[in-house]
């Protein structure tokens, strides 16, 4: 019986955790909407990417070093282009492998590791390409997953004097399984980076320490808060049952986002911004709801309310 009593108490203090942790606001993103694609031949030499959201990669501690690493991040005709400068002074003799097969372990190399997730969680891919061109790629849904999956999408590289570069192509129908077109995705980054003797210099991600969600919204472009609503329409309903008046006028905020969200049509970001935010509130206090039927289910009903 104590045994028992100890592990409710556990669970318990977990979901209070985690519903703690969540309430943290999101790091999230805007990729700028272009008329025309870059050319991935170009590398980022391309003029397009003059105008794209320039994100730079720290360690957890915040240190740089000498292995500086921006992002850079374009939404055109439907596909996301992501580029990378990665500084490395032994750019001539990078540690890396060429011509291995597909999804061997390149991320032991120099290379970028690209996460890219749906809003819901329940998808992500990783893409992974070494200084040399090499790829790994993985597929993961509902926690399951593995490198059997090989997508369609294009990377190019280019190495420089005391640099290399590398841009992903991501097109539009991968993207689309993530989220509607001018919608958002999740992302993430991972610049792994050696010296010539295989020396790990620095690991640096756009995910930052203290930021308790390592999923960042990235913004496609104008987007539509409907999309929003509707999500949230679907989260909330799912709890059902008679959850009392708190879960009521949770419906009820939910239903009242969900309506002021419909026929706004697509918006900058700037516009888009106080929606994300209530959308976020509102989907903490949901996942709190959902950890408190949990709760009442193990501990039993409790007064009435």
């Amino acid at each position: 019986m104590k045994t028992i009593l100890a592990e409710k108490i556990i669970l318990l203090a977990f979901m209070a955790t985690a519903c703690s942790v969540r309430a943290g606001a999101p790091v999230w993103f805007e990729a700028p909407e272009l008329p025309e694609a870059p050319r991935l031949e170009s590398g980022l030499k391309d003029p397009a990417w003059a105008k794209a959201l320039r994100v730079p990669l720290e360690k957890s501690d915040g240190e740089i070093g000498r292995f500086t690493t921006e992002s850079c991040w374009l939404y055109a005709g439907g596909s996301l282009f992501v580029g990378f400068k990665c500084a490395n002074p032994d750019s001539p003799r990078l540690h890396a492998v060429p011509n291995v097969p597909r999804d061997q372990p390149i991320y032991t190399k120099e290379s970028i590791e690209l996460f890219l997730g749906s809003a819901d969680g329940d998808l992500y891919y990783q893409l992974i390409v070494d200084a040399q061109g090499n790829v790994f790629d993985a597929r993961t849904e509902k926690q399951k997953g593995g490198t059997g999956w090989d997508g369609e999408w294009k990377s190019a590289v280019s190495v420089e004097p005391g640099y290399w570069t590398l841009v992903f192509e991501i097109p539009a129908p991968l993207l689309e399984t993530l989220g509607a077109p001018k919608s958002f995705v999740n992302m993430d980054a991972t610049r792994h980076a050696f010296t010539p003797d295989g020396a790990q210099g620095v690991a640096a991600s756009i995910f930052r320490a203290g930021n308790q969600n390592p999923r960042n919204p990235l913004l496609l472009g104008r987007v539509d808060p409907a999309m929003l609503g509707k999500e949230l329409l679907q989260r909330a309903e799912a709890l059902g049952g008679d959850g009392g008046p708190e879960i009521d006028r949770l419906l009820a905020a939910v239903r009242s986002f969900a309506d002021g969200c419909n026929g706004v049509g697509t918006v900058p970001l700037a516009q888009y911004r106080p929606y994300f935010e209530r959308f976020t509130a509102l989907k903490q206090k949901i996942q709190c709801a959902r950890e408190d039927q949990i709760f009442r289910v193990i501990f039993g009903p409790g007064p009435k309310r």
